[in-house]
């Protein structure tokens, strides 16, 4: 499940749009108090995203209020506010990913794993297994070539698709004369599927 939690901060607006909370933790602002120079804003993350880097948790949220916010922390998890959304985050991705099949083979991951996280719990590996809103993605081999990294490094992630599909059709031809003949199949070009599901949401 996605960790939330809402805290009232001592920090005006210059000063929250300076701030770069680590990658996975994102930041939802609830209420702008200008004149007390005070922002009440939302800290949000998954521990079920499949990049490790990006794979944060409550833990990580209170280590960086502490670290960061610690002189400036006005009230700690106030639990809810009427302008926090129901659904601050959705971790969504292909479910056979190579974190979460753990099959790395050819991923440099180095720097990737900070210290005391698992490269594929079983809490993942079980998310992909009841992942919900589950679809196909459909791509030319030279779409996923591009577009199937790592998003926090860039690398290259040679993903199996589950079915390479390709489209067929019947087309109908003409005679000499211009009339309609018999048909013929015609095929389309070959796309790779992948089937994708929600992992975490909240």
């Amino acid at each position: 499940m996605v960790d939330r939690r809402i805290v009232k901060l001592k920090a005006t607006q210059e000063m929250m749009e300076k701030y770069n909370p680590p990658p996975g933790i994102n930041l939802i602002f609830l209420e702008w108090m200008p004149k007390k120079e005070e922002v009440i804003v939302e800290f949000v993350a998954s521990p079920l995203q499949p990049d490790p880097v990006y794979r944060k948790n409550m833990n990580d949220i209170r280590h960086e209020l502490g670290l960061v916010w610690r002189d400036r922390l006005l009230q700690d998890d106030l639990r809810q506010h009427e302008k926090s959304p129901r659904r601050a985050m959705v971790v969504e991705s292909i479910l056979n990913h190579p974190f979460i099949t753990g099959d790395t083979k050819g991923i440099n991951l180095e720097g990737l794993l900070p210290s005391g996280v698992q490269l594929s719990p079983r809490e993942l590996k079980k998310a992909a297994e009841e992942a919900i809103d589950t679809k196909e993605i459909k791509m030319s081999p030279e779409q996923a070539e591009e577009q199937i990294r790592l998003g926090s490094t860039g690398q290259k992630l040679n993903i199996q698709p589950v079915e390479v599909r390709q489209e067929r059709r019947l087309e109908q031809l003409l005679s000499r004369g211009g009339e309609k003949a018999e048909y013929r199949e015609v095929y389309g070009p070959e796309e790779n599927v992948y089937l994708s599901g929600v992992l975490d949401s909240g």
